[in-house]
């Protein structure tokens, strides 16, 4: 069986009143716009990791209410 770990995002936890608006408005720390793509990796591998983490183990997508699983097409075309 494959693990799905969800990972969320928050602001560093540094003082000062300014802090977000420096952290938010510093160029050195924005991801480059492409990051997506060498991140995630192929459409092929990201499909994998849909099925794995979607599948309710009979076939169905726990993300859209038990729906059958989008086949690699309609998963591109979504």
């Amino acid at each position: 069986m494959t693990s799905c770990v969800i990972v969320r995002f928050t602001e560093p936890a540094v003082s000062g009143s300014n802090t977000r608006n420096n952290t938010m408005n510093n160029d050195n720390l924005l991801p480059a716009a492409n990051w997506q793509t060498p991140v995630r990796g192929t459409n092929d591998q990201e499909y994998l990791v849909y099925l794995a983490c979607a599948d309710d183990g009979k076939g169905g997508d726990i993300t859209r209410g038990g729906a059958p699983l989008k086949s690699y097409e309609e998963w591109l075309a979504s």
